[in-house]
């Protein structure tokens, strides 16, 4: 009986030690997982339509959707760029990128950018721009909050376009970027610039906005439009190592009922 005793606690150690070996292994060999956001709104209004743009003759209430794949850890960025109230990771490659579509032509995006302001000071255009958003006035001078996560399609790239207020200022795109975002006016949604992989609810914030953008290789807006969100939805997919952990522990649990 002793000898049993004996031989059943040995081997019922070296089940567990192999069990926390094994969930070790997992843990360890498990890939980097992704956060998705999916969104629809409604356009608001067109403030540049050329004509040769990809949604060129939309109009405000023209129902649009999408949805951005992105890292749910900075530690998958790519590149992260600061400034005093701002904080921007990249993320490129593998399954990173954003959609978009009028529900007719779909447009595809490499690559994703994510975006925090923390106590960021509108400007008169901002503070404008913010207003119709949020459906009342808003000054200049406010403080806000805002997440935002935008796409640029293959071959789409940021040019320069230098102002004497800021020299190395570059708002011009050739190509197509899209993106979406929430703002919260008063600057109470953040108190830092720390990586916020989801979004905020649109119950938490002041607006919900997405927006379109196309420009010739020169960099001369062909198309430019603004819209209000409807929905949005964010999910982190649960990695296979929570799984794996889960099946493990309860493999340890049924060890430590069977040691008893």
């Amino acid at each position: 009986m002793c000898n049993n005793n004996i031989f059943n606690r040995v081997a019922g150690l070296t089940r567990f030690l192999v069990g926390l070996l094994w969930l070790g292994s997992a843990l360890a060999i498990t890939p980097a997982y992704s956060a998705n956001v999916t969104f629809t709104g409604i356009l608001l209004d067109v403030f540049v339509d050329t004509g040769s743009s990809v949604y060129a003759g939309a109009s405000m209430g023209d129902p649009f959707a999408g949805n951005f794949v992105y890292g749910n850890s900075e530690l998958q960025a790519s590149s992260i760029y600061s400034e005093p109230n701002e904080r921007n990771w990249s993320f490129v490659g593998g399954s990173f990128g954003g959609t978009i579509t009028d529900g007719v032509t779909p447009t595809a995006g490499l690559g994703v950018d994510v975006n925090v302001e923390n106590d960021w000071a509108l400007n008169a255009d901002e503070a404008l721009l913010i207003g119709t958003l949020t459906g009342g006035p808003v000054s200049s001078g406010t403080l806000v909050d805002t997440w935002s996560v935008y796409s640029l399609t293959s071959g789409a790239s940021y040019v320069p376009a230098p102002t004497p207020e800021d020299p190395l200022n570059e708002n011009l795109v050739n190509g197509m970027d899209f993106g979406m975002g929430f703002i919260s006016l008063g600057g109470f949604l953040y108190s830092g610039l720390g990586y916020q992989s989801l979004p905020p609810g649109l119950g938490d914030v002041n607006a919900g906005f997405f927006y379109i953008e196309e420009a010739d290789a020169a960099g001369n807006t062909q198309f430019l439009a603004l819209g209000k969100l409807t929905t949005s939805m964010a999910v982190v997919p649960v990695p296979a190592a929570v799984w794996l952990f889960g099946s493990g522990l309860l493999g340890l649990i049924g060890i430590a009922r069977r040691k008893r």
